[in-house]
């Protein structure tokens, strides 16, 4: 019998089946509570039937690409930024190296600022990730997963983060370093 003895209630079943099976299952339990006379309401979330079968890969393909994706825009954004900022900055960089910094001082100057923009941008990506991992658990708490931080996915995910940031801050510190102060006080 599927539901309970006679005075005893029923809030929920929980049936694991193969996903091949979902659709199935569900109707049957859907049809054996219709005849019970209940209520009846199927949750059967996406991520379930997906881990269990072999389409895994294929997500994880393309979680790589829009990783790889989002890293190169981020990095032309990067870059664009540094040059915009050397190019505004012109006066501040002739004043320096007429009072005696060298090229490499310059340079130096534009790698750590793009390296400091890199490391708040990677903080604030973390914590903002962290916290939409938080609120889907807390939506969807029937997924049957528990939210669990991750530390070498995140940690790997920050190196990576700082890595572009510093080769996206090279191409502005470079052109900072060489340009000629008398063009930037002129």
């Amino acid at each position: 019998d599927l539901l309970a003895q006679p005075g005893e209630r029923v809030d929920w079943i929980f049936l694991r089946v193969p996903p091949e099976h979902l659709s199935s299952t569900a109707r049957a339990a859907r049809e054996a509570l219709a005849r019970e006379r209940r209520a009846v309401v199927s949750l059967h979330p996406i991520v379930l039937p997906l881990l269990l079968s072999g389409q895994v890969e294929r997500f994880e393909a393309v979680n790589v690409a829009m990783f790889l994706a989002c890293l190169a825009m981020g990095a032309v954004v990067m870059a664009n930024l540094g040059l915009l900022n050397v190019l505004t900055r012109g006066r501040e960089i002739a004043v320096r190296r007429v009072e005696g910094a060298t090229q490499r001082d310059i340079a130096l100057q534009f790698l750590l600022e793009g390296l400091l923009l890199a490391a708040v941008g990677s903080a604030l990506g973390l914590g903002l990730g962290m916290l939409l991992a938080e609120v889907r658990a807390q939506v969807e708490p029937v997924a049957g997963f528990d939210w669990v931080f991750p530390p070498r996915e995140a940690t790997l995910a920050v190196l990576t983060a700082l890595g572009v940031g510093l080769l996206a801050a090279l191409v502005p510190a470079v052109r900072a370093a060489r340009q000629d102060p008398v063009e930037g006080l002129a």
